[in-house]
């Protein structure tokens, strides 16, 4: 499978877990993936992308694994 493709998917998924709030899932795609890598269009971060869909208990689980407040998209 091609990465680009693989990692796109991975990002979809990453994504639409953090938007419709599955805090257990989100914590557990931690321990695979980087907090701050970027994974939303234009550069989002998880970290971003909960606080536009008003995820505060996610966010703050971002943040208490290391979330940098200040990447910029």
């Amino acid at each position: 499978m091609d990465y680009a493709f693989e990692n796109t998917h991975r990002n979809i998924f990453i994504r639409s877990i953090i938007e419709h709030g599955h805090y257990d899932l989100v914590e557990h795609a931690l321990t695979y993936i980087d907090v701050d890598d970027r994974i939303g269009d234009y550069g989002a971060t998880m970290l971003m992308i909960a606080a536009k869909h008003d995820r505060l208990d996610i966010a703050r689980l971002l943040l208490n694994r290391g979330a940098d407040l200040n990447l910029m998209d």
